[in-house]
């Protein structure tokens, strides 16, 4: 009864429970078979779990992926930095890091109706991108739209769409954003602790708001791959030096024991949940100033904006640096990152290098974005 009745007592738990039970079963008898089949015959599997915080069952495909889908994410609302939702680019994103993998794909725009926009289609592209999904998997391209076709998962967002003589600057882009990302090495330093189903939101929502980027790490992967010192987290090509605790799903006797030379070393810190010999950050401001006092900041902006997002990545010994603007406003702020060397902006749409631009200064107009390029001075 406490599937349904939260007059049961624990039922929350009991759900939890229950919930844990068939993913496990689901792995086992599906993804996992699925996999291993692919595995053999030298067939990546990519696609997409059934929910956007599935990320203990990525780990079995080749190419991590998640679905924008039924306007689950638009532009300028709330639903794109709280709830399940609000989490799909970073449960991909993070499962190629975790896994192992090359790339993590997001099959997007389905659903979305013929009202969609060039506008609309650009900003949710970009809030993918800047959440380090390296492949867009545009739903969907129609022979005909003649008939009942017209309505079957609209819209077209190809040839049968006003913005058709236009795509080929849009899928430019793509393109270009897509290597930045898929070649470049993610720098990163900081996690938030989630389970195989359940990501947390909360904590996520207030870096983002404060240019401060991560990575999920599932208590699967923390148990079973992830060397924890005092240092902080290894996992695959990254090192973590910051943890945080974004609610108790993620905390258990065996979880707490496996980051015990991270709690030692006061590396892990509790955002608004009480946990026993954790660190605690109860707003939004202490849980900055805890990651500001353990780590050096990557980005700093004057004055301070939430809508700016960025996601950095090394190409050998040159720093990227992907900008987006998520707001309704244009931007324009003071820009300072830890890269040292000689910076120039980029120009995504048309590939090219904006000399004129200040290298200290971040202006960005609604739906568009730059990239920083940081290289060794001469």
């Amino acid at each position: 009864p406490a599937l349904w009745s939260d007059t049961i007592p624990n039922a929350e738990q009991h759900r939890q429970d229950f919930d844990r039970a068939v993913n496990a079963r689901l792995e086992e008898c599906y993804y996992k078979p699925y996999s291993e089949w692919c595995v053999a015959h030298n067939v990546e599997l990519t696609g997409h779990p059934a929910g956007p915080m599935d990320i203990g069952t990525l780990k079995y495909f080749q190419m991590p992926g998640q679905d924008v889908v039924w306007r689950y994410l638009e532009p300028f609302q709330a639903k794109s930095l709280e709830g399940p939702q609000s989490t799909m680019g970073k449960c991909s994103a993070s499962a190629q890091v975790n896994y192992g993998r090359d790339r993590n794909m997001n099959e997007c725009f389905g659903a979305y109706g013929w009202e969609f926009t060039y506008e609309e289609m650009r900003w949710l592209t970009d809030w993918l991108l800047v959440r380090g999904t390296n492949m867009i998997i545009p739903h969907a391209f129609y022979y005909s739209t003649r008939g009942k076709r017209r309505d079957e998962r609209p819209p077209d967002v190809g040839p049968n769409n006003v913005w058709w003589d236009d795509y080929k600057v849009y899928a430019d882009y793509c393109r270009r954003i897509s290597w930045l990302l898929a070649e470049g090495e993610q720098q990163c330093n900081t996690a938030i602790l989630g389970t195989p189903i359940h990501l947390p939101w909360r904590a996520a929502k207030v870096l983002f708001e404060n240019q401060h980027d991560f990575n999920y790490l599932d208590t699967d992967t923390l148990l079973s791959k992830a060397k924890v010192t005092g240092d902080g987290i290894a996992v695959g090509t990254m090192k973590y030096k910051m943890l945080i605790v974004d609610g108790e799903e993620a905390i258990n006797p065996e979880v707490l024991d496996a980051l015990k030379p991270l709690l030692d070393a006061g590396r892990v810190v509790s955002f608004r949940t009480e946990v026993a010999g954790v660190s605690q950050s109860a707003d939004d401001v202490a849980l900055m100033a805890e990651l500001d006092k353990r780590v050096k900041p990557d980005v700093q902006i004057q004055p301070a904006n939430p809508n700016i997002r960025y996601h950095h990545v090394l190409h050998g010994d040159t720093h990227l640096y992907f900008f987006t603007n998520e707001g309704p406003d244009p931007v324009d702020v003071q820009l300072k990152v830890s890269a040292q060397g000689a910076a120039a902006w980029w120009n995504p749409e048309t590939a090219e290098i904006e000399q004129d631009l200040n290298p200290t200064q971040l202006a960005l107009k609604p739906y568009t974005s730059r990239v920083l390029c940081v290289s060794p001075s001469a």
